[in-house]
């Protein structure tokens, strides 16, 4: 049962946001207040925690933005089944985590644990483990409109995330925080 319903909520994406002319802006509107639901099922031993500490992160430095954990656009997922993982649209295999939104209604987060198992992710940034609360600030990055920069530094929106040597980023850089923060007073700005 527990697959069907994973399975659901992925087709469901899907579809919502092959619709046509949903995907309509590059980042929410100024003052929105991203609710989501953190649903805990598969994830490693404190991962909870840590996508808490990065969802603080991005409150405290996103001056037109904020996220709610209630009910809402969001939510944030563990898929732990490798068949759910491949209905992500666009997704890989090797991707630790993924981010699909439309800028408009939803958001989803989904975290890797189909192919990348709790004994390859750590909570205190190990070598050769996925730390939680990096990616977790890169994909909400992601929800915020940020974009990947491949071969950037002093940016969670870093590309390609190295777990030999892990990210171990402490919060948003200046630059994300400016790039997130210049959707306030130019609707239109694209970043990265």
């Amino acid at each position: 049962m527990k697959r069907c319903t994973a399975c659901a909520l992925v087709v469901i994406t899907k579809i919502l946001l092959t619709a046509s002319g949903l995907i309509a802006a590059d980042h929410w509107p100024s003052g929105t207040v991203l609710k989501y639901t953190y649903f805990s099922s598969g994830e490693p031993s404190g991962a909870g925690a840590a996508f808490s500490d990065a969802v603080d992160l991005w409150d405290d430095a996103a001056v037109c933005f904020s996220f709610s954990e209630e009910s809402g656009q969001g939510q944030v997922h563990w898929i732990t089944d490798e068949d759910i993982w491949n209905l992500i649209p666009d997704v890989k295999i090797n991707y630790l985590a993924y981010t699909i939104t439309d800028f408009s209604t939803l958001f989803r987060i989904y975290f890797n644990a189909a192919y990348f198992p709790e004994s390859e992710w750590s909570t205190s940034c190990e070598p050769h483990k996925a730390d939680v609360k990096s990616l977790s600030l890169h994909e909400l990055g992601h929800v915020l409109g940020l974009d990947d920069c491949y071969d950037c530094s002093d940016t969670v929106m870093k590309r390609p995330y190295h777990m030999d040597i892990p990210d171990c980023w402490s919060g948003p850089y200046d630059a994300d925080k400016n790039a997130v923060n210049s959707y306030c007073s130019n609707p239109a700005a694209t970043v990265y």
